[in-house]
């Protein structure tokens, strides 16, 4: 089963022509740029890649980033305005780096000392407004002699402090920081932990380390991701349990267990009052968030690695193994549509209008189909 391999969609609002940017109000869609890493057209090294999709149904490829023989590119990560996007590289036999690209001048930007290491820099997190870049350093000289999770000031092009964050003796990863730049989620072996590593949280105002008792498992719990407002943490774990994390009461809203395998996937119902999750077990379950328990289970062909809802909350799309896409009916859980154009799709999202779905396949693809 390819854990490791992942496709990056990342959707935002965006203007016709120049500078990406919020449409005009009477505009009828929205348009959506997806950044992402594609073995299309090098078999062993990754390019990114801009696919512009007009919001209704159609859409095309809009540049990509000028890449050297033997550099794998990979991990995009998108400002909300679509100008900027941090991504990772790694030369073949080389420590990997973290580049800012700025998608109107097609230029690389130059950030003094970010890349001031003779170890690994790789899995860059972008603040909304693309002024702060989360990432994990290896043993860079001056931080630490492990894994750390350290942040750079775009605006001010230096290294800004964390101070609290990393502990020496143990591994900081995986950063993902909030849209307001507030918090930064990542993993750690940390001893403090539940389990194998651990999701924490870092609250930069504060200058202080949560680490989330309630939400971490004594198995591994990886792969944090934060909503824009950092108000709300979910995360899927292999010890078969979903668990919702409440930012600003600073305290575990539910653990959902009742999973019979590794969960993959999980999506939250607009008005917050739902959770679908999905998994190996070839299961999609619906759960009150009030109560904690399953209110439906719906079977599907293969394992989920993939959930999106609707904005109306009426329709879920999930994405499968198979690379079978499934929109499923939250009124009763039926069956609405379903196909497969690809192999292995690992993930899904909808434009926001919600008329168009779109999935990633292992092959690199990305393809798109109108809401049923």
């Amino acid at each position: 089963m390819p854990y490791s391999r992942t496709i990056a969609l990342i959707l935002l609002l965006a203007s016709g022509v120049g500078a990406i940017s919020a449409q005009e109000k009477n505009e009828p869609s929205s348009k959506l740029l997806i950044a992402f890493a594609s073995y299309k057209e090098r078999a062993r090294q990754p390019k990114i890649h801009f696919y512009e999709h007009d919001g209704i149904d159609k859409g095309k490829f809009v540049g990509h980033i000028d890449t050297v023989n033997q550099r794998s590119d990979h991990h995009p990560s998108l400002s909300h305005d679509g100008r900027f996007c941090a991504f990772s590289s790694e030369l073949e036999n080389q420590v990997g780096k973290v580049t800012l690209w700025d998608l109107k001048e097609k230029k690389v930007v130059d950030l003094p000392k970010l890349n001031d290491s003779p170890n690994s820099i790789l899995r860059p997190s972008l603040s909304a407004d693309g002024k702060v870049l989360a990432f994990a350093a290896w043993n860079r000289p001056m931080a630490g002699t492990r894994w750390q999770v350290l942040l750079y000031d775009i605006a001010e092009k230096k290294l800004a402090d964390v101070p609290g964050l990393n502990q020496g003796s143990y591994d900081q990863r995986m950063p993902a920081i909030s849209g307001n730049g507030k918090w930064i989620a990542y993993s750690t072996n940390a001893r403090e932990g539940a389990g194998q590593t651990d999701i924490f949280l870092f609250d930069r105002e504060q200058k202080k380390v949560q680490m989330l008792p309630e939400l971490n498992s004594k198995n591994s719990d990886n792969e944090p991701s934060l909503s824009a407002d950092g108000k709300l943490l979910a995360t899927a774990s292999q010890d078969k349990v979903v668990r919702l994390w409440d930012m600003v009461a600073g305290a575990a809203i539910k653990e959902l267990p009742g999973s019979e395998d590794a969960v993959l996937s999980v999506a939250i119902s607009p008005d917050g009052q739902a959770v679908y999750s999905g998994g190996m077990d070839r299961k999609i379950r619906v759960w009150s968030v009030a109560e904690g328990k399953i209110l439906r289970e719906m079977v599907t062909s293969d394992p989920v690695f993939g959930l999106v809802v609707n904005n109306e909350g009426t329709r879920l799309v999930s994405a499968g193994y198979s690379g079978m896409v499934t929109v499923w009916n939250l009124a009763d859980g039926s069956t609405i549509a379903s196909d497969k154009k690809a192999f292995g799709a690992y993930a899904i999202a909808l434009s926001p209008d919600g008329k168009q779905i779109l999935s990633g396949h292992e092959n690199g693809k990305i393809f798109t189909r109108p809401m049923p």
